[in-house]
Order: C-alpha cells, then structure tokens, then sequence
C-alpha cells in the first residue's frame, strides 16, 4: 500500500527456478515500495530517543536479529522478536523486502523495510492492521528502525512469507508452451473476487491488482482449456458502466466457479482444494442475497445463522435466483 492507501504487492525475488506447480493464491493484498539501494537486514543495536530501534542494514544469515515489535493484531503489547536467514528477495519504488525465519516457531516471513516520508501521508500500516482475510497476506508485528542520515526512519512490516506470483506460475508454463489448467484460473480468480469484496467492504480499494501482485503458494502442476463460461464472466468483469458490472461476490457466485462448489472437486495431483466456503459474517453480510450460492450444501453443516441472515444450518435456505446469466 501507498500513501494513496492503496494497498499493492510486493513481487518477491525470482528464485533459481520455480517448482513445477503451484496451489492457491495466500491472497492479494501485501506491500511494496522504493529502492533503498542498500541490501540486507536490519540489525538490532538498541533503541533511539525517538523509539526506534538503531538498526543498521546488512546481509548475514546466520546472524541473529532481535527486535522489539508490536503485534500487527490485538493490543499494542510490544515484544521482542528474533529472526535470523535473512537475504533481499525484492525492492522497487517502496524500498526493500526481506525474507527471514522467526526463531521461536521457524516460520519463514517477509519483512517489508519502507523509508517514511514526512511530507506524505502513509496508511499502509493503519490498513494492513484493519484487514483480517484468509485470501490476505496476516501482518504479524510491526516496528520502526532509523536510517543512515539523521531523522531518517523507516517502517518495517513482519509479513507471511509467500514464495511465487501468478505472474512467475505463468511465464514458467508459457516458457514450457504448456497452459494454466481451468481449474486453477478458477481458484486463483475465485479467491481473488473474495478478497476483493472484502476490503471493498472495508473501505479499502486496491487499484493495482496484475499478475505479479497475486501471490501464490508452490504446491502442484497445471495444463489447458477454456470454457465458454470464463467468456461469459470476463465480458461482465469487463463492462464499461459500473452499475453493470459484476461485484466481486457476484463473480464468486458466477457459473464459471461452479466446479469449485463440488464435493468431489480436486486440484489436478488429487490434493483438495484450498479453503473457499469459510466466509466471514464480514463477508457474509455484504451481499447477504448471494449467500445460499457462495455456500454449497455440503459446506453448510459447518455454518450457523447470524446477524439476521442465512449463513448455512445444514438445511437448504430459502430459493434464490441462480446466477447463469452472467
């Protein structure tokens, strides 16, 4: 995100090679920003009058980092946080982006380091705090570090780390002249409108949605096809008013995801698909109209009813119109 508030993606590091597959997208909200032109990590030497920690950035894997963060959910209860196997896996206009492991549960996370510019307003860290998705990259702490000139401080967001892009998945199977399978555009576009519907729901617009934004988890292999419905989806993605525009969870309930909402429905090498129906009462209420399509029977029995709209009880809900026209 920017001082614009709109939140955009880091595109991490190309690696030596990408495994021939990928699994679900972790989501489509994370953080960019400018080239530092310094590479490295912060490394922890006390703390400043101005409470932020003296942190000079160098590259040492093997080294150590403790740092005192705040939690990016919850209470403002600062604590320290190790981590150490620290390389530059990004920069751009933002500033830089580190992969590191925490050492109390070997999570490996990305650490986003952002030059904080007094004559601009930044709201990533006050949206990255507000949004708690499935399909969103989790800020796990946050915590400010000074620069090298004086009164230079930077912001750093301890972040998920998710290893690949769309972009890369795609540029890998283009590259092998092969094509994403259907049932893979299905999932990641799915999880995408998700996401999508919910921050627009919390006020927050991210305007900067490309492939190389979408972050995604390597897991599994892909190939071909197009189905007419796809075509149908992407006309009404496409319309030029926006009152005839589809909303992102009226694309979720399109025709096209259909197969997602399947019982028996599994990705290409058997595994089962990523959790798609866990929707939030957030979520639920936003087109509360939609909800008996965006939650298949056999989803139901783990819903419940709140907030004065159906949610799911195991039972069919009330008949809704059934979207096929799209």
């Amino acid at each position: 995100m920017s001082g614009s508030g709109r939140p955009r993606t880091s595109s991490f590091a190309e690696p030596p090679g990408i495994p021939g597959a990928v699994a679900a997208p972790a989501g489509s909200a994370a953080a960019v920003g400018s080239s530092t032109g310094k590479s490295g990590v912060p490394q922890a030497s006390g703390s400043s009058s101005s409470g932020c920690s003296n942190l000079k950035l160098t590259r040492d894997s093997g080294k150590v980092t403790t740092v005192v963060a705040t939690p990016g959910q919850g209470p403002d209860r600062p604590q320290e946080v190790s981590y150490s196997d620290i390389k530059v896996i990004g920069n751009g206009s933002f500033g830089v982006v580190y992969q590191a492991r925490l050492i109390d549960t070997q999570e490996m996370v990305a650490i986003k380091k952002v030059l904080q510019d007094k004559r601009f307003k930044n709201r990533e860290l006050q949206i990255m705090r507000k949004l708690d998705h499935c399909n969103i990259v989790r800020l796990r702490y946050f915590f400010y570090s000074s620069g090298e000139k004086k009164d230079e401080v930077y912001l750093n967001l301890v972040l998920d780390f998710v290893p690949e892009t769309v972009y890369r998945v795609a540029r890998h199977f283009n590259k092998a002249k092969s094509i994403i399978p259907v049932i893979y555009v299905k999932v990641y576009m799915y999880q995408l409108f998700r996401s999508l519907a919910y921050i627009h729901s919390q006020g927050v617009c991210h305007r900067d949605i490309k492939p190389q934004n979408l972050l995604v988890d390597p897991e599994t292999v892909f190939k071909p096809r197009t189905p007419p419905e796809a075509i149908a989806l992407c006309s009404r993605l496409l319309e030029y008013t926006p009152v005839s525009r589809l909303s992102p969870l009226e694309a979720c309930a399109h025709a096209f995801f259909d197969e997602l909402r399947q019982p028996n429905t599994r990705l290409p090498s058997g595994r089962d698909l990523p959790m798609l129906f866990n929707f939030s009462t957030t979520e639920l209420s936003i087109q509360p109209q939609l909800n008996s399509i965006l939650i298949p029977l056999h989803a139901r029995s783990h819903a419940s009813v709140h907030a004065g709209f159906w949610v799911g009880t195991g039972s069919e809900p009330p008949h809704q119109e059934r979207m096929h026209g799209f």
